[in-house]
């Protein structure tokens, strides 16, 4: 159904609005925070304004034209979308099949040096070799130029790294991402391009690591990792979990999976900003997620978040780290994990104390989730000299 299609690309295509999935401005009325994008409907919840609809409604109004005109406008932008992206996910299927072909013993033990063993069993990955490995398996380097895999001069996009692919939700292949395995690479990780002859594709982070496995049927706990390095990791120990790429990711966009969680353990690197900058002393990973799972407990109040960065001991600074450096079993894992744990309110209260400029953050987390004790925890952090404090965090 046309009532269907993607709003946030659709919208940004034809009207050249910038929407995303969650709370933000308005494009009616202009209120921060009072607009919202879920399951390709948008509704802005201020009394006076209530807008609501589909990318059909929103092209009407914004083009100020009859409601048939907006749905051919729509229809033609999703029929050329939906051609590009068809031909650009067969060949991207073709060249991962290659990639999974061309496994040599000098990946594998790459892959084993890392302590990834079991988990291989699962994963789905391949090899790209050399520079010019897909033009030697037949691939053509236009194809290849197209799908951004290959430069015009022959040179390959992916040369020696170790290729993962991404899946939507509905398991069809829609990414590649490479991890070189040469110690002075500067660049560890690369990702397929966003684009396909010109056209614009989603990029990976509107994606999940692993998140086909569970949108079915989610676990009662479910863990969220930046990256596959600690999602491999995390599969290795027996742990269900999904990875986003990067951390500034809008959580909200996988509804059709957190709406069903029970239970959402987040687990980000623990390293943070160095004295004399600007967030000396916060964390580099968690202070921009932070923002994105206060929007996703503010969504799905019942979904239950917990924070727990690896434990803060020399040379440990991710899961993977960790993993390799204490051996952990299965066991002595879930015991860590109980030990870091705390919910998202009390891990942001414990972060942001002294920082009174995420302190809005804080209440929008009391407001999602109301209850007596946070807020007198939340109280005793005020200062006696209320309103000088209301003047300095809202400004």
């Amino acid at each position: 159904m046309i009532e269907e299609t993607d709003l946030t690309t659709l919208s940004y295509n034809l009207l050249d609005l910038h929407l995303k999935v969650g709370y933000q401005k308005c494009p009616f009325c202009k209120r921060d925070q009072k607009f919202r994008v879920l399951n390709n409907r948008y509704k802005c919840f201020h009394p006076e304004c209530q807008q609501q609809g589909t990318i059909v409604d929103l092209v009407q109004w914004h083009k100020n034209c009859s409601r048939s005109k907006a749905i051919q406008l729509v229809r033609g932008e999703d029929f050329q979308a939906r051609d590009a992206w068809k031909k650009r996910n067969h060949l991207l299927s073709q060249v991962f099949s290659s990639y999974q072909n061309g496994l040599t013993d000098e990946c594998l033990d790459f892959l084993n040096q890392r302590g990834y063993g079991i988990c291989l069993e699962s994963v789905e990955f391949g090899f790209a070799r050399g520079s010019q490995y897909l033009q030697s398996r037949g691939f053509d380097l236009a194809e290849l130029v197209s799908l951004g895999l290959a430069y015009s001069d022959g040179r390959e996009f992916f040369r020696d790294r170790v290729i993962f692919g991404i899946r939507d939700f509905k398991s069809r292949l829609v990414h590649l991402q490479g991890r070189s395995i040469h110690a002075e690479e500067s660049v560890r990780w690369l990702s397929t391009p966003s684009h396909f002859n010109d056209q614009d594709i989603n990029p990976i982070t509107n994606y999940l690591f692993g998140g086909n496995q569970h949108i079915d049927n989610p676990p009662e706990w479910l863990f969220l990792a930046e990256g596959i390095s600690d999602a491999l990791t995390l599969i290795e120990l027996n742990v269900p979990c999904v990875a986003c790429f990067g951390v500034q990711v809008n959580l909200c966009r996988f509804t059709a999976l957190f709406e069903k969680a029970t239970n959402l353990v987040v687990v980000l690197d623990n390293d943070v900003y160095p004295l004399m900058t600007e967030h000396a002393g916060l964390y580099k990973s968690w202070t921009p997620m932070l923002e994105s799972l206060t929007q996703l407990q503010t969504a799905f109040p019942q979904l239950k978040i917990w924070c727990a960065p690896p434990p803060n001991i020399k040379g440990i600074k991710d899961v993977n780290n960790w993993y390799m450096t204490e051996k952990l079993t299965p066991e002595s894992f879930a015991q860590g994990i109980k030990r870091q744990s705390q919910t998202l309110f009390d891990f942001a209260l414990n972060t942001f104390r002294g920082h009174r400029e995420y302190h809005p953050l804080l209440l929008r987390l009391l407001k999602a989730q109301p209850n007596s004790q946070r807020r007198e925890t939340y109280r005793q952090i005020l200062p006696t000299d209320i309103v000088s404090y209301l003047l300095e965090v809202y400004g």
